[in-house]
């Protein structure tokens, strides 16, 4: 066990040592460098900056991460009080100078105890650990050297990612927007290598690295737009609490125990749009097919659309009743509409009034496809491009022991009993494909929900036709 007192004297003592030995293995690797300057291209070679590691910052670490030196006696056993960092311009710079560098220290005598690592994590960099022995004040001692390998971005991302993010004692979002960047550039690192490649390679052989240039262009471009889901995700998330929260309280309040929710997301928009833009397109967005649409829009002060700091919403809560006038159930409908795009529903099912210990898969697909054509409705109205990518999620509570049936003549037997409470589904496609492919996108968010009802599963031939009937303003 390392001990404080111990280790300040030993850094008093050993300090010229250490400060010798890092500027030996400086010269050393810049004669490396020079000899296989044509193979490798090296930005840099530099000693750790202020010299040796301080003693403040070799305290820090004992005390920060004691697991890592329990096993450590004295200060000549931790092996990166001397560095030296060597910057590559590309990935396959520094994975040939890794290379190289393995056979030039083992050929030099005096260099013992020679580890070379290959860290591909979000740090990116290959280290080579070895040491000397060095005559001292304090007896014969092995000192090591550490030497880094990064390439120039890895390097820019160590030092913003070390001002920022580490040893901050903040824990999540900074921790995961940086690892995000680290991605993006290891990507662009792969880029800055066919960069390098193509400009030595003939003209006949350039297809395969434009190739690949498009495929990992995507791929950075993929990432970018992670990050940015990502910090519109913490805005979204309250959001959608607090609507879910008074949703929640209606549906309470009107008895409702079975229902659904539905969120429409668009993690890409850069949609700022007027309220009163918001409200003309709600009017014409819902489908009249079913009678009592989804996003349901009524003109009568108590229930249409109030005006938010963020969108608008409307709550409407009625009393259904049977032909003779009698109270059969309490419907219940709630949507809002943020400015960026954003869609939350949460309403009463069709079968709480019809039949309450069931769930009609029909309908079921009625409903769900009726979510996509509102959803192309509202989008197309508010200018969202057709290549715009949508998350749909649809959820649904109160369900269990709910028996599965059908709200026309199709014959589904009551032995379907579900044993779950709540179920979600969620597919993210763009508007064409919406569009293009709203049975195989119905299938995907209503699968899972028959299948709680005995492995009940609806064969392609009847989605379809339900789908593609109702589209045509047809309920089968």
């Amino acid at each position: 066990m390392l001990n404080a007192d111990q280790v300040k004297k030993d850094y008093q003592n050993l300090k010229p040592f250490y400060e010798k030995f890092q500027t030996e293995v400086c010269g050393f690797l810049l004669t490396v460098k020079e000899k296989h300057a044509a193979s490798v291209d090296v930005s840099s070679i530099l000693e750790r900056q202020d010299g040796i590691k301080k003693l403040e910052s070799i305290e820090d670490n004992i005390r920060e991460k004691p697991e890592k030196y329990q096993d450590l006696n004295e200060l000549s056993q931790i092996n990166d009080v001397a560095g030296v960092r060597i910057t590559c311009h590309c990935q396959s710079d520094r994975e040939v100078l890794f290379n190289i560098l393995g056979g030039e220290i083992l050929q030099q005598q005096e260099y013992i105890d020679v580890d070379g690592q290959e860290k591909d994590g979000i740090y990116r960099a290959y280290h080579y650990n070895f040491s000397k022995i060095f005559d001292t004040p304090i007896g014969r001692k092995k000192l090591s050297c550490e030497v880094q390998l990064r390439t120039v971005l890895g390097d820019a991302w160590a030092k913003q990612d070390t001002k920022y993010v580490y040893k901050k004692i903040s824990e999540g979002e900074p921790h995961v927007l940086s690892k995000a960047i680290s991605d993006i550039l290891n990507s662009c690192e792969a880029l800055w290598d066919l960069v390098k490649e193509k400009t030595r390679t003939d003209s006949g052989d350039s297809k395969r690295p434009q190739a690949e240039i498009i495929k990992l262009s995507e791929k950075i471009k993929m990432v970018g737009d992670q990050i940015k889901i990502k910090e519109k995700d913490s805005n979204l998330t309250e959001w959608l609490k607090h609507h879910q929260l008074v949703a929640k309280k209606g549906l309470t309040d009107a008895e409702v125990i079975t229902f659904m929710e539905v969120e429409i997301l668009l993690p890409l928009s850069e949609l700022n749009l007027a309220k009163t833009k918001l409200n003309d397109v709600a009017r014409e967005a819902p489908i009249r097919t079913f009678g009592w649409p989804i996003a349901l829009y009524l003109e009568r002060d108590e229930y249409r659309p109030k005006v938010l700091k963020d969108g608008i919403v409307a709550e409407i809560k009625t009393n259904d009743r049977d032909l003779n006038g009698k109270h059969r159930a309490w419907t219940y409908d709630y949507w809002t509409i943020r400015t960026d795009g954003s869609f939350y529903l949460a309403k009463s099912l069709f079968e709480n009034t019809r039949k309450p210990t069931h769930i009609f898969f029909d309908t079921r697909i009625i409903r769900t496809t009726e979510v996509l054509m509102y959803a192309l409705n509202l989008y197309s109205a508010l200018g969202v491009p057709e290549d715009q990518r949508l998350t749909v999620k649809i959820r649904y509570s109160g369900i269990n022991g709910k028996k599965l049936g059908a709200a026309g003549n199709r014959l589904i037997h009551d032995y379907r009993i579900c044993h779950e409470n709540d179920i979600e589904m969620e597919i993210t496609a763009s508007m064409k494909e919406l569009s293009e492919e709203m049975s195989v996108c119905v299938g995907k968010l209503t699968a899972p929900l028959f299948e709680l009802f005995d492995f009940f599963a609806v064969s392609q031939e009847v989605l379809y036709g339900i789908v593609n009937n109702y589209r045509k303003g047809i309920i089968t």
